[in-house]
């Protein structure tokens, strides 16, 4: 059985719908786009919470670090350009 976040749609003129799920086996970004039905996947050990930027080019995600504390970070939409944006530094923490 496959565990699926909820989806949110870009507000630019994409039309991609970003999710977390597990059917590769751990849970990565999902993206989906509606206008040509074309499937991607930015691979993200542990991604959870995916979300549009406003601009609709880049997603915000949260996952473990390598020390296995949750931050937040920035992914541009094609998979390029990862960039953490907190420095949580006491045990996993879960966004609600």
């Amino acid at each position: 059985m496959h565990r699926y976040e909820t989806p949110r749609l870009d507000g630019g003129a994409g039309s991609a719908i970003a999710y977390t799920s597990d059917q590769g086996g751990m849970f990565d970004i999902w993206l989906y786009w509606t206008l040509t039905g074309f499937g991607s996947t930015i691979f993200q050990e542990g991604a959870s919470d995916a979300q549009w930027f406003p601009s609709g080019t880049a997603l915000l995600f949260a996952a473990p670090d390598s020390a296995g504390n949750t931050q937040l970070y920035r992914i541009n939409a094609d998979g390029t350009n990862k960039r953490p944006l907190t420095r949580n530094s006491e045990g996993p923490h879960h966004i609600a």
